[in-house]
């Protein structure tokens, strides 16, 4: 039991630790107040499309770009996905909304207390934040997009592609079933409870 207890510390003691360091980055992207860099690529209507910059045995390198934002404005710190390790803002919170949400719930999955206490809503509200970062993402993407269009007279784009497998939507359904099944199990428990 004092394994279990000494793990659960480490646990908790990680997830804190990655809420602070997200919440400097926050703070630190919107301290700096110089310039701001996203990553870009060609546009169909760009002269440098279908170029390659490179051709190796199997592998094909294009043009791609830096888009400069001089004194970036918070609306465009919020929106513009930095090129340095893509740690946006949307990302950055859903990290810390999620990451507070775990601690909340941790200490009710100790294996003596799974069932005493109901956090299948606090499971359905991670899996439901899963699935609005996913629309919301896109939607900050395509702002993004038409930004970065309307500034290079529609000859640059954002560098991010959409994926067709969007991850978050597949965690947040997972996570939803989790916390129905969680809610299920832990009635069964407490209709037990009575009947003893």
């Amino acid at each position: 039991m004092k394994e279990n207890n000494e793990s659960y510390k480490y646990i908790k003691f990680s997830i804190w630790a990655l809420v602070f360091i997200t919440f400097i980055q926050i703070i630190l992207s919107f301290s700096s107040e110089s310039e701001m860099i996203v990553n870009v690529k060609p546009t169909a209507n760009n002269k440098f499309y279908d170029s390659l910059l490179a051709k190796y045995s199997d592998v094909t390198i294009g043009y791609t770009g830096l888009f400069k934002v001089n004194k970036p404005t918070i609306w465009q710190k919020l929106f513009l996905p930095p090129s340095n390790l893509d740690a946006n803002f949307l990302r950055n919170f859903l990290l810390i909304i999620i990451g507070i949400l775990i601690i909340k719930i941790l200490p009710n999955t100790k294996e003596d207390l799974l069932f005493e206490k109901d956090i299948s809503g606090t499971l359905k509200l991670i899996g439901l934040i899963l699935f609005m970062y996913s629309l919301l993402k896109y939607y900050v993407q395509n702002i993004s997009d038409n930004f970065i269009l309307e500034h290079t007279n529609q000859e640059f784009q954002l560098a991010i592609t959409h994926s067709s497998i969007n991850l978050e939507i597949i965690f947040g359904a997972a996570i939803i079933w989790a916390g129905v099944s969680f809610k299920k199990a832990y009635q069964l428990k407490q209709d037990q409870k009575l009947t003893i």
